[in-house]
């Protein structure tokens, strides 16, 4: 597979831990690390979401608890 040109990226947001690029043809790059998720805009607001949740639920497991519990 051959392209004329590269895809241009723009970057939507950043950080240490990962970066969100959009690119001409509407695909979301969520870089983390060395891996590279290829989605599409609604499904980038879903992981979003999920993460939110996990993110809130975590929160809520520390407050409930004075010891680290490795899994």
């Amino acid at each position: 597979m051959s392209r004329s040109h590269p895809c241009h990226h723009r970057i939507l947001a950043a950080s240490s831990v990962c970066r969100v690029r959009l690119c001409e043809h509407e695909t979301v790059h969520l870089d983390v690390g060395a891996l590279t998720l290829r989605l599409s805009p609604d499904q980038l607001e879903a992981v979003a979401n999920t993460l939110a949740a996990a993110s809130a639920e975590l929160a809520c497991a520390a407050a409930g608890s004075q010891h680290r519990v490795l899994c």
